[in-house]
């Protein structure tokens, strides 16, 4: 028995085949009317393939799109919120609390365009003002490829208005102030921390976390003891993920910045100190930034190429943490890797598997 397979562009595909014995020389037409069904048995004219792929051959491409992180805002402000993150390998976590997507099935010949998003960049957005969103990161394919994307992180609340609200996007900023937390795109991440604006840990106006992939950010009152307003609500926890082969945490949130301290000062905002009773940052496991301590500290940035969340600055005029930059990893067995690429991706091999790690933009030929 023969067969011949017509591969489309989405993975799917016709097959023909004949029978184990062939009595004599057939040969099969496509019918004039372009609706009606193929002649299961024809006598003249011949068939022409043509945008198809001969070959039967395809294969699966595992995935990590992570968005660039958001910035902290100014003046006790929020932390920044994480970029958004998709995820498909391995039944790991996606975020937003969505299960693992599915992997790209891939025909030959696609080309797949990578764009990493930036972190928001760390320059300052001016006193009191809400820090900068990051960029968005996707990949897009040719042939009918729908586009993965995932959204950068919005940037914390700074103090500016009386109730700052932080910005939207992948994972939302930090509230600052009187005002809630910024909205996430639920298939991506987690909303940024809300100030309650009542009680101690809401004077003097400690900033809230910003949201991660996996975990809302902190509300002050949530982690603030009432002798103590040293320090900013923790980011929110990101996705670990082991697509590269090691465990590694992508997309965390950043922590607020605070006000002058009403007890003695001890080290950065959330680092866990015991004295403080506090929690530590948990965005930072995750690429997320500390936010910056009582009026002195400005926040810090977040690690570069993990969506991470910058930190809220401690005090008017002082630095306001930058976002991590995105990344994208494709994951696919070595013996389809074509090594066809742009954009010098670092290519790695874990067991069977060819990792291609893009921390700027480029292409994947299939």
């Amino acid at each position: 028995m023969s067969e011949l397979n017509f591969l489309h562009s989405n993975g799917n595909k016709v097959k023909l085949t004949t029978p184990d014995t062939l009595a004599a020389n057939r040969t099969l037409t496509v019918p004039g009317n372009a609706d009606a069904q193929l002649a299961s048995t024809v006598n003249s004219g011949i068939i022409t393939a043509t945008h198809f792929n001969t070959s039967s051959t395809t294969y699966e491409i595992d995935y990590l799109v992570v968005g660039g992180g958001g910035q902290g805002g100014d003046q006790h402000g929020g932390g920044g919120g994480a970029g958004g993150l998709k995820n498909s390998f391995r039944g790991e976590k996606s975020g937003g609390g969505l299960s693992a997507y599915m992997p790209i099935r891939t025909a030959k010949g696609v080309t797949y365009t990578v764009t990493v998003g930036a972190g928001s960049g760390s320059s300052h957005p001016g006193n009191g003002q809400d820090g900068a969103d990051g960029s968005d990161s996707s990949i897009a394919g040719t042939g009918g490829f729908t586009t993965i994307s995932c959204n950068g992180g919005g940037g914390g609340a700074g103090h500016h208005d009386g109730g700052a609200q932080g910005r939207s996007g992948g994972s939302g900023g930090g509230g600052g102030l009187t005002g809630s937390g910024g909205h996430s795109d639920l298939d991506q991440g987690y909303g940024g921390g809300d100030n309650p604006g009542s009680g101690y840990a809401s004077f003097p106006q400690n900033g809230s976390g910003g949201g991660g992939a996996g975990g809302p950010g902190g509300n002050p009152a949530m982690n603030s003891r009432p002798t103590d307003n040293n320090y900013g609500a923790f980011g929110g926890e990101g996705v670990f993920s082991t697509i590269t082969g090691t465990p590694t945490g992508y997309a965390g949130g950043g922590s607020g910045g605070s006000h002058s301290p009403h007890y003695p000062s001890s080290g950065t905002a959330h680092n866990g100190d015991p004295r403080a009773g506090h929690q530590i940052n948990i965005g930072k496991r995750y690429g997320g930034a500390d936010g910056g301590l009582g009026n002195s500290g400005g926040g810090s940035n977040a690690t570069a190429n993990t969506g991470g969340g910058g930190g809220g600055s401690g005090g008017q005029g002082l630095a306001c943490g930058g976002g991590g930059s995105g990344i994208v990893i494709l994951r696919m067995p070595t013996a389809y890797y074509t090594g066809t690429v742009t954009g010098s991706p670092t290519v790695t091999t874990d067991g069977s598997d060819t990792v291609v790690k893009f921390t700027g933009s480029g292409t994947y030929v299939s």
